[in-house]
């Protein structure tokens, strides 16, 4: 699965393999009503079934910011304030 996002929208996605049909329903429904990629991660899928992917997929994206250069030095500082 790869997902094109910007700005925590998305706008694009593509799944490759066995039934990666039946994954694309809930993904064009995020297109279409713009939601964020949070509220995709905070849904609760049932597990363990193909539809446990979509989360993966926006967490592995969500994680790359989380971590990212700027989030890692507020972390920094704010660590510095506190007693």
């Amino acid at each position: 699965m790869k997902l094109v996002a910007h700005r925590g929208r998305l706008l694009g996605a593509s799944v490759l393999g066995p039934r990666g049909g039946e994954l694309l329903h809930e993904l064009a429904l995020a297109m279409t009503a713009g939601v964020r990629l949070g509220a995709i991660s905070a849904t609760i899928h049932a597990y363990p079934t193909l539809s446990q992917v979509h989360r993966r997929a926006v967490n592995a994206g969500l994680g790359k910011r989380l971590f990212s250069r700027g989030t890692r030095r507020l972390v920094r500082m704010i660590h510095r304030l506190l007693p």
